[in-house]
């Protein structure tokens, strides 16, 4: 899923585009995508049909594929099929060889693996069914494809019959999914002259699979599960991690400062004007969390043309929906902060935060019966509503040094949906606090807020990488001078969220590191 939040309207096909305050994104799409998509959707289409006759009366097939999802070599329930095609399975015949023997040619295939360098097998977690729950030794799962540009659903069993589901309908049975993986980008394929490839790996990423005519890396190292010691900069959905607040914002709270931080920070008060800057405290994002139902609608679909749509977390809602989440496993939230540092490094920081729907968002179904043609009635799980739910990534930051970096932090946010890398142009304007002085041979705030001195402004422009269909979530600014905590009640506090508007919003606050 990869793909993992909002109500944008991006003009992808514009290269000078600012994409500030838009709130839909529109689809200008060449021919050629279509002609693309299109090839690539019927190459999909076929390799499920095979799968699906394969797994049919395969168990050591079946389980090879759990075992295989179960990994998360990309930090989600994801198979390459690069990766795994020429293993031998229980010391036998290899993946390839297994397919080869239902009804096509080795030649066959091979154009389909020619054409699909980052054909995905992905087993979703859906209200009754799961990698973990799947018993592959008696479970014969259907086959879906995840097909751009399509809303429908379609599935393929092991006889050769197929079935359509409804944007807003979940099988309540075992099915594998096939998809393009959104997580990883093709270096290298001279099988394939028209593949669009990357010149360099990027963002310090690692080889995923490579052979003498195919080389793929992992499109960001956060989607590296090969070395979970390694992860840097990536953040897996934990909801057990609680929210707690600091007891130095509480203190904080209760000293009176307008300022918080000048407290936290550099123990400033208002009978301790001076300080010196503490090192043991960062900045965390402590919560996110979406403010509509209808962002599940958006970051969920994945026709290049996001819809808005109000009704859609609402009970009976009526089509036309956008497609459904559970083809494409976890979302990928990308979160760029630009923090503004005096001397240009370490001017931006990039988080990424894997998330399942199932944890930003309360799904409620209802299990119906459906007559699907040579497949009988058969169960299906149908959205009966939608509603956003907290999350606690706990993604640490840097620590707010004022005199190093800037008084104001623009946080943007996209849910990322493919690999194929743009650049979309930023400003920030932040001011610079002008009193710091050296006391003693060590550098110190002088006096509360900006004190007696001067401040500078800057406003620097910024270029961020992100994904040609990744969806734009918005934008929030996070000031030095905003309070924490805002209130108390009963022994409880309330901290400060800051938000892009009307779709999601995050709580920041400084925590203790060490």
């Amino acid at each position: 899923m990869k793909k993992i939040l909002i109500i944008a309207c991006i003009a992808i096909s514009i290269i000078h585009q600012s994409c500030k305050k838009d709130s839909n994104r529109q689809n200008t799409g060449s021919t050629a995508i279509d002609s693309k998509n299109s090839e690539t959707n019927l190459a999909q289409t076929k390799f499920a049909v095979l799968l699906a006759k394969a797994v049919k009366s395969d168990p050591d097939l079946r389980n090879f594929l759990k075992n295989e999802s179960l990994k998360q070599f990309d930090n989600d329930h994801d198979i390459l099929y690069h990766m795994v095609k020429d293993v031998k399975i229980n010391g036998a015949e290899t993946l390839h060889e297994k397919l080869i023997r239902y009804q096509v040619s080795d030649k066959e295939l091979d154009s389909i693996e020619t054409q699909l360098p980052l054909l995905t097998i992905f087993i979703p977690s859906l209200p009754s069914f799961s990698p973990e729950k799947w018993n592959a030794a008696s479970e014969v799962p259907f086959i879906a494809t995840s097909n751009v540009g399509e809303s429908n659903v379609s599935l393929y069993d092991g006889s050769g019959n197929s079935m359509v589901l409804k944007p807003n309908q979940t099988p309540a049975f075992p099915v594998l999914v096939i998809k393009q993986n959104e997580r990883v980008i093709v270096n290298r394929n001279s099988l394939q002259s028209t593949a669009k490839m990357s010149n360099s790996i990027k963002n310090g990423s690692s080889i995923a699979y490579q052979n003498s005519n195919l080389s793929l890396s992992f499109a960001d190292k956060a989607f590296d599960g090969t070395n979970k010691s390694k992860q840097v900069n990536f953040v897996k959905s934990n909801a057990a991690i609680v929210n707690d607040i600091d007891p130095i914002s509480i203190e904080a709270y209760n000293s009176g400062n307008e300022w918080h931080r000048d407290y936290i920070y550099y123990g400033l008060t208002a009978s301790t004007p001076n300080g010196e800057f503490k090192h043991n405290y960062s900045e965390f994002i402590t919560s996110f969390k979406f403010l509509t139902p209808n962002a599940l609608g958006i970051i969920s679909d994945q026709d290049e043309d996001p819809k808005k749509n109000d009704l859609y977390g609402q009970a009976n809602t009526k089509p036309p929906l956008p497609k459904t989440m559970w083809t494409e496993g976890n979302f990928e939230i990308k979160i760029t902060i630009l923090i503004n540092a005096k001397n240009g490094a370490g001017s931006e920081l990039t988080k990424v935060m894997s998330v399942s729907p199932g944890e930003l968002f309360d799904l409620q179904y209802d299990l119906i019966q459906d007559a699907h043609g040579p497949f009988g009635t058969i169960k299906i799980y149908q959205i009966k509503s939608v509603t956003p739910k907290e999350f606690h990534p706990n993604i640490e930051l840097v620590p707010w040094d004022l005199e190093n970096y800037g008084t104001a932090w623009k946080f943007i946010f996209y849910e990322t949906d493919n690999a194929q890398e743009i650049t979309k142009s930023y400003e920030n304007t932040s001011t610079y606090a002008g009193n710091f002085g050296i006391d003693l041979g060590v550098s110190k705030k002088i006096g509360l807020k900006f004190g007696g001195s001067a401040t500078t402004s800057t406003k620097n422009s910024y270029t961020v990488k992100t994904t040609l269909n990744s969806d734009f979530l918005g934008e929030a600014i996070l000031t030095f001078d905003q309070p924490i905590i805002t209130g108390s009640s009963g022994g409880s506090y309330t901290t400060r969220e800051i938000t892009t508007g009307n779709l999601l919003s995050i709580t920041v606050q400084p925590k203790k590191v060490f």
